[in-house]
């Protein structure tokens, strides 16, 4: 974690999301009702037109919930990817405040006495 620049932070993040997923999920797979997983995992909150008027949930079924659960992994673990940021530059002793050399600065200047 600590080669990335906010790794701890990403992880926090997306180990809470998959934990949360987690939770939804065998809350619908004990409880049958899943509306609470799929809106968490899709983000899809304008259901009424699948619902119909008058109902607030609706049945997900086991083998969806389980496609749910893995997709949630899938996008905890892209949240982690996309949050944590580059990586740190290595760093090795003596290099602290001196630029790296590279291939557009110009070659050091010859003294006169190498001229002649």
């Amino acid at each position: 974690m600590r080669r990335y620049r906010f790794g701890r932070i990403a992880a926090l993040i997306a180990l809470g999301y998959l934990a949360a997923v987690a939770v939804l999920g065998a809350f619908a797979l004990t409880t049958d009702r899943g509306d609470l997983l799929w809106k968490v995992v899709t983000r899809d909150f304008g259901m009424d037109w699948f619902l119909g008027p008058g109902r607030d949930t609706f049945t997900v079924p086991w083998g969806l919930t389980l496609v749910l659960i893995l997709i949630g992994a899938l996008q905890a673990w892209a949240l982690w990817q996309v949050l944590r940021g580059r990586a740190r530059r290595a760093d090795t002793p003596g290099q602290e405040g001196r630029p790296a050399r590279s291939a557009t600065k110009a070659p050091p200047a010859r003294s006169c006495s190498e001229t002649i």
